[in-house]
């Protein structure tokens, strides 16, 4: 594994409690004139995640008097003990008595088996989404390369299409390669949620492992953030973002981010040796050249830079709508915009080094979200989400040369119709264009304090078709193939009902059915039985299965049990 970047952190540990020893559980801290902060858990105990340095630490609680604390925070683990706040005695807090939770208490309460992160302590940090979610336990991030390189997800073991990955509850699936985690700053969200195993209806998966789910920031106040870091291999990274809301409730949400990087960090591998040259050919443009009909590996590993692993994508988001109305919370209309060029450096393997080969695509992404709490009577509350994803993404892999690490090529066919075929890896000049649309409905009624139901209906579509015109014909007559040519579409719909019962806070449970119903169709290639010819047809198939589950919690006074199967 190589990475491109490392930056140290520097963990602030402490508990905050009253004269008396009592854990002051709505206790706010922060380092004054930063953005880093977070808030207390249920027991009083807080962890920061900040950069090293001197800094003035800030606890205050409603009914307290706050505290300054001046702390030098090293790398690594920092122990701050205890913080007794006195109370407050100009302060009259005897006649109301307001108690709330934060919205990150409220989901680790539920009895699903869930962890939520704190996204607001790491603002105007160069930190992407992906590298906080290697913070939660149980998660695992891999990355192949440095900026920009594929990456998967491990979750409990679990990995692939076992995991599904949401944005405020949007499936991520189909928003294209500019819109993936480690492209995303964390500026961007509130808070991540990490649901292991058993997951709730509204998401709408059947994944296995469990589903993440990003919170975006919803604040209705007016801000204003950006951030620019530059690091080794002539990486940068940016992003912007600005929220403001009018006095009439219609609300504005822009940001934009970019990152670029050459990537040209040093490898230890086998190398190809080329065999001696033979007679030299001639390329497209009249030029003498050496033509190569063989090459060999080198017995030992070498060390060589990367000289052809540029990684480029930016992306714009746009959000507009009305907030705080009567009839409704949210009601937002977004756009989202996206581009990304890469450079492909090497195989499945470190040896096989391409020097020209490349893959591009671009997206736009149409949204819109309806969000309104006790709608027409108290206690029934509507969600509806609505996303169009479209995407053409394409891959460049058409030159005559084979190329070592040493950035030395050689030419591989003889453009008078000598030798073998185009391309690097194998011939590739397409471009496919995807649609991938997606529908979220959430009905939720609270009959009581002890009893709520919900409904949920989440839709996909997805689409995919080749641009026959960008497929280079004339230089591969047989191109494109049936199945090049053939449409895929995929269709999912999953329906949940979910009962709930509370009983005085301290016994949760949630009973759900989920049916799923998938479509698919696809090119797939038979055989004739009595000419043995191959031919291509369109395959079709669908399938329907029902699903229940039962998730519950217990609260002791200093624990809570949770279990849960489906």
């Amino acid at each position: 594994m190589v990475y491109a970047q490392r930056r140290e952190t520097a963990k602030a540990i402490g508990y905050v409690h009253d004269s008396e020893g009592n854990p002051l559980t709505e206790a706010v801290v922060h380092l004054r004139n930063t953005s880093y902060s977070t808030e207390v858990d249920d027991k009083g105990h807080f962890v920061l995640l900040v950069q090293p340095g001197e800094y003035e630490l800030v606890v205050s609680s409603i009914g307290y008097l706050s505290k300054t604390v001046s702390v030098s925070l090293k790398n690594g683990e920092n122990k701050l003990g205890h913080l007794m706040l006195k109370s407050d005695p100009n302060m009259v807090i005897d006649q109301v008595v307001i108690t709330g939770k934060s919205a990150i208490a409220e989901v680790r309460e539920t009895p699903f088996n869930v962890v939520a992160l704190d996204a607001r302590s790491q603002y105007n940090s160069t930190l992407d989404l992906a590298h906080l979610l290697d913070k939660a336990s149980g998660v695992k991030i891999r990355e192949t390369g440095g900026v920009g390189s594929d990456m998967s997800i491990t979750l409990n073991g679990f990995t692939g299409r076992n995991i599904r990955v949401f944005i405020d509850g949007v499936p991520m699936q189909g928003m294209g390669s500019a819109f993936q985690l480690n492209n995303i700053p964390v500026n961007m969200a509130e808070r991540i949620e990490v649901y292991k195993g058993v997951v709730p209806i509204e998401f709408g998966a059947d994944a296995l492992g469990g589903v993440i789910n990003i919170v975006t920031n919803r604040t209705s106040n007016t801000t204003l953030d950006a951030s620019y870091a530059y690091g080794s291999f002539n990486t940068h990274k940016s992003n912007v973002s600005f929220n403001h809301t009018f006095k009439s409730g219609v609300s504005l949400q822009v940001s934009a981010f970019q990152n670029y990087s050459d990537n040209n960090y040093k490898v230890k591998t086998t190398y190809r040796i080329f065999a001696a040259e033979k007679t030299p050919g001639t390329d497209e443009n009249g030029n003498t050249i050496p033509w190569q009909s063989g090459s060999s590996w080198s017995p030992d590993s070498a060390w060589f830079r990367r000289f052809h692993d540029t990684y480029r994508n930016e992306t714009l988001i746009a959000k507009v709508g009305i907030v705080g109305k009567p009839w409704a919370d949210r009601l937002l209309l977004g756009l989202t915009m996206g581009q990304v060029h890469k450079d492909v450096q090497n195989g499945a393997e470190m040896k096989f080094v391409y020097g020209e080969r490349t893959a591009h695509s671009r997206s736009v992404l149409p949204s819109f979200v309806y969000d309104k709490r006790n709608l027409i009577v108290d206690g029934l509350s509507v969600r509806v989400t609505g996303n169009y994803n479209y995407e053409k993404a394409g891959s460049v892999d058409t030159t005559s040369y084979k190329y070592s690490w040493s950035g030395d090529r050689r030419l591989i066919k003889d453009l008078r119709g000598l030798s073998n075929s185009y391309g690097e890896a194998s011939f590739g000049l397409s471009e496919y264009a995807s649609s991938n649309e997606s529908g979220t409905v959430n009905i939720g009624y609270r009959i009581n304090q002890s009893h709520s139901i919900a409904v949920n209906n989440v839709l996909t579509h997805y689409l995919r078709k080749p641009d026959i015109a960008s497929i280079a014909q004339t230089i591969y007559p047989d191109l494109p193939t049936a199945a090049d040519s053939m449409t895929r579409t995929s269709f999912k719909n999953t329906l949940g009902l979910e009962y709930r019962y509370t009983f005085k806070r301290k016994w949760n449970t949630n009973v759900f059915a989920k049916h799923y119903l998938n479509k698919a169709s696809g090119p797939e290639t038979g055989t004739n039985t009595e000419t043995a010819a191959e031919y291509t047809y369109r395959r079709k198939e669908d399938a329907g299965k029902i699903g229940y589950g039962i998730a519950t919690t217990y609260f002791f006074r200093d624990l809570q049990l949770k279990a849960s199967a489906e």
